[in-house]
């Protein structure tokens, strides 16, 4: 049974209420009220946005939906919100397969944050012009279809940037550009197919790196498919043997389940008589 309070006042009308229970009812029931709390809810949690379905993504057959996470993005996710929890900057290597959504994850993650919190600066460096038009695509279509009360007004749009008059905004180059990401202070960093940067990765880690504060919360995550002994191999090897404040993650094909398929009738293809050269 619920207890019987006093003077529970609702935060955004201030309309008096008997019960938590009933100002939770109220709240969800009145229009003003629920709009409200979404705003309060994402400025306090921007991930909430990404955990809920809110942004929308375009499916491999060019039709919208709302992004809900798989389980690969729940893992990455989870990981990143270890992070925050412990108080701790996230720096992270992601070797991927392919098609396992990793990249639209991290680009939730950043509009998220990029368009709920005020003076956010981010930035997204691929590996070639082809890769960052399309991710720029996702940042443009996270905003399009989000609900109106939760969209900040822009203030500066065009293929290299999405700025919001809250001082936030989301910056994209390519790796082609030496200089990527040297001329601002900023909170999130994505690499995009870091093992296929044309000048290898070092020559953007040494200026990217100083213009990422050192802080609880601000992230750099580098994701790629493997491209053999190079650069990014040096600093994947040195996060797994423990040499680098960096965490390396692995993410095999035979974990995602779009790489899975039921048996047909249940049983094994049968192989007796082939013969394997």
């Amino acid at each position: 049974m619920s207890e019987t309070l006093t003077n529970i006042k609702c935060p955004y009308c201030e309309l008096e209420i008997s019960t938590q229970e009933e100002l939770k009812f109220h709240i969800i029931d009145t229009k003003y009220c629920y709009i409200q709390a979404c705003k309060d809810k994402a400025k306090f949690n921007p991930l909430w946005l990404v955990e809920n379905g809110l942004l929308t993504i375009k499916t491999k057959e060019g039709n919208k939906k709302p992004f809900i996470l798989n389980s690969t993005q729940k893992r990455v996710l989870k990981l990143i919100r270890e992070k925050i929890r412990l108080g701790k900057p996230i720096r992270l290597w992601i070797l991927k397969a392919r098609q396992m959504g990793i990249s639209t994850l991290i680009e939730a993650v950043m509009f998220a944050y990029t368009s709920q919190k005020d003076g956010v600066n981010s930035c997204v460096i691929a590996d070639d012009l082809k890769g960052s038009n399309y991710i720029f695509e996702m940042q443009k279509l996270f905003y399009e279809d989000l609900e109106e009360y939760l969209k900040p007004k822009i203030k500066h749009s065009n293929e290299k940037k999405l700025a919001f008059k809250t001082d936030s905004q989301v910056l994209v180059d390519t790796a082609e550009n030496k200089s990527a990401g040297h001329k601002f202070t900023f909170f999130g960093v994505h690499l995009s197919e870091v093992a296929r940067f044309p000048y290898g990765i070092e020559v953007i880690m040494k200026g990217l790196m100083q213009a990422v504060p050192n802080i609880a919360g601000t992230f750099v995550i580098g994701e790629t498919t493997a491209n053999g002994f190079n650069e990014f191999h040096k600093r994947w090897c040195e996060a797994v043997d423990g040499k680098s404040e960096w965490e390396a993650l692995f993410l095999p094909w035979y974990e995602h389940e779009e790489y899975k398929m039921d048996l047909l009738g249940g049983e094994f293809y049968p192989i007796e008589g082939i013969k394997f050269k």
